[in-house]
């Protein structure tokens, strides 16, 4: 049964693009099969990784013998497939008195959230297929008897299985799978995992930490950063090992945005269930303490999520998950709120297994059904698989210029190449060495948010060195704009916003807008085309001695556009929010 409905999927798998959000390289799944750098295209984790050798061995073997291509696209439906079918074999061994139906719809759900929580994802699927199978054997391992060499034999067996496909992440699935283990004993909250359980089921995993390389560093500058800083000071680094992470790689912020509606509804959602199953049992000890062992599983796991997504980056650095992360270089390549959120949705469908309550099973259901749903696509409403990866992680990839910078792509500065474009890297002299010159203020009229027309913004002429413009409202609420009216049209591609000494006084976001017809007596710039638009101003775009793009400091507002303009308006706005800090400007330079 559980190969039938995961054969349902192999067509709507099948038919999907495999360009996966956490591949970096369009080579040959054979080569991928060996260490290699990859990045993640959503939130920008770059790490070393490899496809399952031993599968994707046997996989070219069938493939050469058939006549066939070994894809990248078949080794991710052939793990689908093992990860249902040891689901359904996992969840029949809890209950399987009169629940094989009710497993297989379980395996076919579990597969389903997958899919459309990550879609094509190769790490996540990588980690997660061996899971079921690991705690199986290690929950016939505990129970085995004094003759237990075929159970050590099977646990170690799986094990290392787990470690090749999983990689550095197969020690947290490996710990899962020994908690789950725990759980399926009867009266599991007073049986443990026997040692030699936890030895056999941890030394693989701990092994692959050990070999795992650290993929090749650009040599970016120290000061230098790549993605959206966090406001943590200081740089986080691996407790243990290696540390030749000299920067910031992964993208925290977007981790928070894509992760913290889902992980509200499910704390959400495992809250009800714990506080419900509490008054219902009263105390009751006869009560099926493997179902709330799996349950308050789940609702841990949940919870380690939302102190890394729902708090401030300030907190959350010292979390567990952020702690775990720290302790290898090898699993400080990886966010490990992905695979955890994974393990909440493993043990809420053993939960459900075990109990016959839907009510958890339903809810998790509405919530990853209402998230996945876009209302937006071009083709109207649709379920959109991978609604936690970014809808454009794609695009720099898709470029017909991708080709030829792909070993610049495949860093972290990705991130940063996919927001600006590939045209960034054809540019790659004007943003290396851009001459801003002074603008003639004769003729100039300008007009800011505080109603000025003129007044203190003729305090950026070159010869009123040390005064400054200012938005004299305090702090920046996101409302401030600065407008300037030129004589005659002009040819520019891009602008400074000097801060001088006040270097705290950078906008935290900002928009350039153009015209070449406009009023500047009026605030109404709704006819006005937006050429350049970065929410969180993260520093002008430098370049390392080999070509790697990354931001530098954020007092320094260079703002180029991605193509020479005429206009003879300019409007820029700033659109962040900072208590503390005001935008104040002591010069105003253009590019021509």
């Amino acid at each position: 049964m559980a190969v039938i409905l995961s054969c349902l999927f192999f067509g709507a798998v099948s038919e999907m693009r495999f360009a996966p959000a956490a591949a970096a390289a369009h080579t040959e799944v054979v080569a991928l099969s060996k260490w290699h750098p990859e990045i993640n295209l959503s939130h920008n984790a770059y790490y070393s990784w490899r496809l399952d050798p031993l599968l994707a061995y046997v996989e070219s073997a069938v493939a050469s013998l058939w006549g066939g291509e070994f894809s990248l696209q078949s080794h991710l439906i052939l793990l689908l497939l093992f990860l249902c079918s040891g689901l359904y074999v996992w969840l029949n061994y809890l209950d399987c008195s009169t629940a094989r139906i009710l497993g297989a719809c379980l395996s076919a759900l579990f597969l389903l959230f997958v899919l459309f929580l990550w879609g094509q994802d190769a790490v996540i699927i990588g980690s997660l297929v061996w899971l079921p199978w690991l705690a199986l054997v290690a929950s016939k391992a505990q129970a085995a008897g004094s003759n237990c060499s075929k159970s050590m034999f099977f646990l170690l067996l799986v094990s290392c299985l787990n470690a090749l496909s999983a990689n550095q992440l197969s020690i947290i699935t490996a710990i899962a799978a020994l908690v789950a283990a725990a759980g399926s004993a009867p009266n599991s909250a007073c049986v443990g995992v026997r040692r030699w359980v936890w030895a056999l089921a941890l030394i693989p995993p701990f092994l692959v930490l050990q070999v795992t390389p650290l993929p090749p560093f650009p040599d970016y500058p120290p000061l230098a950063h790549v993605v959206s800083l966090t406001g943590v000071r200081g740089w986080v680094r691996p407790l243990v090992g290696d540390q030749t992470f000299p920067i910031d790689v992964i993208d925290q912020i977007f981790i928070k945005s894509a992760y913290r509606t889902l992980c509200l509804l499910l704390f959400l959602a495992f809250l009800v269930v714990v506080i419900r199953s509490a008054l219902e049992s009263r105390g009751d000890c006869a009560s099926n303490s493997r179902a709330t062992f799996f349950l308050r599983a789940g609702a841990v796991t949940v919870v380690l999520v939302a102190l890394d997504v729902l708090v401030p980056q300030t907190i959350s650095v010292a979390a567990p998950l952020a702690t775990i992360n720290r302790l290898s270089p090898a699993l400080f390549q990886l966010p490990l709120v992905p695979v955890v959120l994974a393990l909440s949705l493993f043990f809420a469908v053993s939960y459900v297994q075990l109990s016959r309550n839907m009510v958890l099973l339903v809810m998790i259901f509405l919530s990853v059904g209402f998230l996945s749903y876009d209302a937006k696509a071009p083709e109207g409403y649709v379920w959109r698989m991978g609604f936690l990866q970014k809808k454009n992680a794609l695009s720099a990839w898709q470029d017909r210029r991708a080709a030829r910078y792909k070993h610049i792509l495949l860093s972290p500065s990705y991130s940063l190449i996919n927001s600006y474009g590939v045209s960034l890297l054809d540019d790659q002299a004007i943003f290396t060495a851009p001459v801003f010159r002074d603008i003639d203020f004769d003729g100039v009229i300008f007009s800011d948010s505080n109603g000025a027309r003129g007044g203190d913004l003729f305090r950026l002429q070159p010869e009123n060195e040390g005064k400054r413009w200012i938005a004299h409202h305090g702090g920046q609420r996101g409302d401030e704009w600065l407008h300037v009216y030129f004589p005659k049209l002009l040819k520019i591609r891009g602008v400074e916003l000097f801060t001088g000494e006040f270097k705290a006084d950078f906008p935290r976001g900002v928009e350039v807008l153009i015209s070449r017809s406009c009023v500047a007596e009026v605030d109404d710039f709704g006819s006005y085309d937006q050429i350049l638009d970065m929410p969180i101003w993260q520093g002008s775009v430098q370049f390392s001695a080999k070509g790697y793009p990354y931001y530098g400091a954020q007092a320094e507002v260079k703002l180029i556009f991605p193509a020479p303009v005429e206009t003879r308006c300019l409007l820029i706005k700033q659109t962040g929010h900072s208590p503390y800090y005001e935008w104040s400007l002591t010069g105003f330079r253009l590019l021509y």
